[in-house]
């Protein structure tokens, strides 16, 4: 089943599948610009299962909401889910998304790296594809 259909989110055995299936919702609002909308919708789908597609759509949410606290804790559990998943690709994009974060709302040079490094041993070892995105990056 793909994670971003409409699936009710449910109590239950089948709870955490049909929380995947429900991160679509939080991803259509964010499409909308409908920050807050998004917020409570992956907010509903943390509350039954910790997805981390549902964590990632969260930070992203809380930062335009002016949450920037929300958005690294956000952030960095969806990392912490994606590699637990064996998400490589995805983990990547987590922790590129702290490095611009760390840098660049809070002037966090130190974490900023300590993400980067994160990022690149992940692109070197496991998506060498993602090389492009990580050479823009480098200039911290």
């Amino acid at each position: 089943m793909p994670i971003w259909d409409d699936a009710d989110v449910s109590e239950g055995p089948d709870a955490a599948s049909s929380a995947e299936g429900r991160v679509g919702a939080g991803f259509a609002a964010i499409a909308a610009g409908d920050w807050p909308g998004a917020r409570d919708a992956f907010s509903a789908v943390l509350e039954v299962a910790e997805v981390p597609e549902a964590f990632f759509g969260l930070a992203n949410a809380l930062f335009w909401l002016g949450d920037l606290a929300g958005t690294i804790t956000s952030c960095e559990k969806a990392y912490a889910g994606f590699r637990r998943r064996g998400d490589a690709m995805l983990a990547a994009g987590a922790a590129l998304s702290l490095v611009g974060y760390n840098k660049g709302y809070l002037g966090n040079t130190a974490a900023a790296r300590g993400w980067l490094s994160r990022a690149a041993r992940i692109i070197e070892n496991e998506v060498p594809e993602l090389r492009k995105e990580l050479l823009g990056a480098k200039d911290l």
